[in-house]
């Protein structure tokens, strides 16, 4: 089993301007708990343990809130690029190490990806996760991991079904509506939903690309070459787009619904 992740969290996050413009996206709390912690731990429970955190807009708050967590919330290893190191004397997650790149402000994906040539936690031999810092989801990582081994090619995404919308509408001559469809995830198709597994052979292929979007550059590289699988996942899946998407996953806490929590 891989014991890495890379987390993209970079962006702006214009969508959620009411509190982006505070925070990174995925640093914004979801009852009292920022959205990328939800995911390392969800991630961590599956006995993932590093984390190299692809830092840009407000990179230096990332930093700040890792050094702060650990004091505040466990035994953290906290490297960043100068590699000074921050340990608390608590022991939970004890065997956590976070790493923070920064990639730059306004730095595309790809070239964000291509960057991890700098980490000291992802391995030149080895796969590694990586996933978006605002999604959650209950995918069974391990059975993602399986899955990419016995595809044996350099990639693997999740595929999923988008979070549904609106419903629609068939509306007649005489503007009588003929059929009314609720909304349902069946009338969607599949869209990439992150949680990845990655070669280390993907970063330097990164870098011929570019300061372009990982998913218009290199993962159709990939798919031409066919070595780009798809685990399809059929179960919980949500971004952190906007304020409405932020209200509805606080939603599912409350009312313990929250499949990605884990006790």
């Amino acid at each position: 089993m891989l014991d890495s992740l890379v987390i993209f969290a970079g962006g702006l996050g214009t969508r959620i301007s009411e509190e982006s413009h505070l925070v990174p996206k995925p640093f914004i709390e979801l009852r009292n708990k920022a959205c990328i912690l939800h995911l390392m731990d969800y991630y961590a429970s599956f006995g993932v343990t590093n984390f190299v955190v692809l830092a840009g807009y407000k990179s230096s708050y990332v930093r700040q809130y890792f050094s702060n967590l650990s004091f505040l919330e466990g035994d953290f290893l906290f490297e960043n690029e100068n590699s000074s190191c921050l340990n608390s004397n608590k022991v939970s997650r004890s065997s956590w190490k976070i790493e923070v790149l920064d990639t730059g402000l306004t730095t595309k994906t790809s070239k964000r990806f291509s960057q991890l040539k700098r980490s000291k936690l992802i391995s030149r031999k080895k796969s590694f996760f990586l996933t978006y810092g605002d999604g959650l989801s209950d995918i069974d990582i391990n059975s993602l991991y399986e899955f990419h081994t016995k595809q044996n090619t350099l990639c693997t995404l999740s595929a999923v079904r988008p979070p549904p919308r609106f419903g629609s509408l068939t509306i007649g001559d005489d503007s009588k509506v003929v059929v009314f469809n609720e909304k349902s995830k069946l009338d969607e198709r599949l869209i990439n939903g992150g949680f990845f597994v990655c070669s280390s052979a993907m970063i330097t292929m990164a870098e011929k690309f570019g300061d372009v979007m990982f998913e218009e550059a290199l993962l159709p590289d990939l798919a031409s070459k066919m070595e780009l699988s798809a685990f399809y996942h059929d179960g919980f899946w949500q971004p952190m787009d906007a304020m409405r998407d932020k209200i509805y996953l606080e939603s599912l806490i409350d009312n313990n619904e929250a499949p990605w929590v884990v006790n």
